[in-house]
């Protein structure tokens, strides 16, 4: 057997060496391209396939929840604010806070006007049976 391999080899001239190494070489080559560009595809899919899913998943909690995603989103967004951001947001919730105690009082003040004559606890104790 050994003897059939070496006969095959002797009868090799340096074409057929150099046909060899290119058919060989490239053989290589093209393999190495194609299973970089399989990976690549597989990864893509895996992708695709990746976001497919979640989107379905989110989807199927929003219909459960919709609430739930909001508040998430909520929290989400809160994290990585500038301290510019923040100092902003805090000005206007303590300006909505103000302008809220300020119309609860000016409710009060209304109430207190036109709701003294129909209060009937202050008079209760002036009726007689």
């Amino acid at each position: 057997m050994f003897e059939s391999i070496g006969d095959i080899f002797d009868d090799f001239d340096y074409r057929k060496w150099l046909r060899l190494v290119i058919i060989v070489g490239g053989y290589i080559l093209i393999r190495n391209l194609a299973q970089r560009e399989l990976a690549k595809r597989k990864l893509a899919n895996q992708i695709k396939e990746d976001k497919r899913l979640k989107s379905e998943q989110n989807m199927e909690k929003y219909l459960e929840d919709p609430e739930e995603e909001e508040k998430a989103s909520a929290a989400a967004s809160g994290f990585g604010w500038g301290k510019k951001t923040r100092v902003r947001v805090n000005k206007q919730q303590k300006a909505f806070e103000k302008a809220v105690d300020k119309l609860q009082q000016q409710q009060k003040q209304q109430q207190g006007i036109s709701g003294g004559f129909d209060d009937d606890s202050d008079i209760q104790d002036l009726l007689e049976d």
